[in-house]
């Protein structure tokens, strides 16, 4: 076999190429940089409004399975009090009545005290606390907060506050017996429920009544809040990712801000109740123009828009300001940035639906919202 000589020339680039190359590489290293934080914020995002829209309508498919309300609880985050990274079901108890089938409430106005009545129940029951001091709210069958109705029928009134009461003055029938002082408030003025039909001796006539327990006590002045019993555990949202309640909220409470109470920061949170139909029951939302420390039930009637965007986004500043500042680097707020989700819940239906957010330039809160309603659906319960 014939000895071939080995070319002198060796495999191999250039300098000219490799440098070339590594020009390629550096440009898309470049590119990268620029590009990749925002694409895994955007993941975040919507992994974040996945897992709010998924808990929102597994807690609405209990409730229909179980036949029970089932609430969602919205905490605050404490050290970012506009925003929520944390979610928690809620069982909703069942209406208290009284301890026996035929338990009755006489009920007669308080005249020394705006708003306030004075009842005793005719089985003796002792449904509320059995200390009258702040401190102890969520301490009884019945607290501050709840809802009172007489008679199953009329206006359904949240109770502001609860004192023990002189006994029962003659000539009721129960004179004598311990009764208590319930302040109460209602959505509308409304005249106070009492029980008007006397008997022929002059005494009230017992009426029935309900009284509808909320699913969180919370205690006022304090951040601490006490879920009723709920076995599913609590979601909580990717890291930087929240649910900014500053531009969270319905049409008839525009946004879930906190309100301001004798200089302290009431930091309750917001907790959306589904009935055991699918619709949404209401939510509860200590709002700025409700007095007092109380969480107030309100009827939903509008959808439920839960803006879900980064953390960096959400305003730092507390109402009410003349102007609210974003530590974001470029700015904007999560109303402002289109790689952010809005998670809907219809009030009619439960149904829970995610768009993006799709706002015009300079658009106000509630342009942002139509165009929400308005956006194809992007999937959900």
């Amino acid at each position: 076999m014939p000895f071939r000589a080995k070319s002198g020339r060796r495999a191999g680039v250039t300098l000219i190429e490799l440098l070339v190359v590594i020009s390629i590489l550096l440009a898309l290293a470049v590119l990268l940089v620029r590009v990749l934080p925002g694409v895994l914020e955007s993941r975040r995002v919507r992994e974040a409004a996945r897992l709010v829209n998924v808990f929102l309508g597994t807690a609405r498919n209990r409730a229909v399975e179980t036949g029970r309300p089932v609430a969602v609880v919205f905490f605050r985050d404490p050290n970012l009090p506009q925003a929520c990274v944390k979610l928690q079901e809620a069982e909703v108890p069942p209406p208290y009545a009284g301890d026996y089938t035929d338990s009755r409430i006489v009920c007669f106005p308080w005249t020394a005290q705006p708003n306030t009545v004075q009842v005793c129940f005719s089985g003796g029951e002792f449904p509320f606390p059995k200390q009258f001091d702040a401190n102890q709210h969520g301490e009884g069958i019945v607290n501050i907060g709840d809802q009172f109705q007489l008679n199953y029928q009329g206006v359904v009134w949240t109770i502001t506050g609860i004192w023990q009461g002189p006994p029962v003055p003659p000539p009721l029938q129960l004179q004598g017996r311990p009764t208590w002082l319930l302040s109460l408030s209602s959505p509308t003025p409304s005249p106070l429920p009492v029980c008007a039909v006397m008997d022929a001796n002059g005494n009230r006539l017992p009426l029935p009544f309900q009284f509808f327990r909320q699913p969180v006590l919370w205690q006022p002045g304090t951040s601490r809040a006490q879920v009723v019993g709920s076995l599913v555990p609590p979601v909580t949202l990717p890291e930087r990712t929240v649910v900014d309640l500053f531009y969270s909220g319905t049409e008839e409470h525009l946004q879930f801000l906190i309100p301001i109470i004798n200089n302290w920061r009431a930091e309750t949170p917001v907790c959306v109740v589904f009935s055991p139909t699918g619709a949404v029951q209401g939510y509860y939302y200590l709002c700025p123009e409700h007095p007092g420390y109380v969480e107030h039930y309100h009827h939903a009637v509008s959808p439920l828009f839960f803006l879900i965007g980064r953390r960096d986004r959400v305003t730092l500043d507390l109402p009410p300001v003349a102007q609210y500042t974003t530590p974001a680097e470029d700015g904007l707020f999560n109303l402002g940035d289109t790689n952010n989700l809005w998670v809907t819940v219809n009030p009619q239906t439960g149904m829970v639906t995610t768009t993006e957010v799709a706002s015009a330039p300079n658009a106000t809160l509630a342009q942002a919202r139509r165009f929400a309603r308005e956006a194809q659906r992007m999937g959900g319960q």
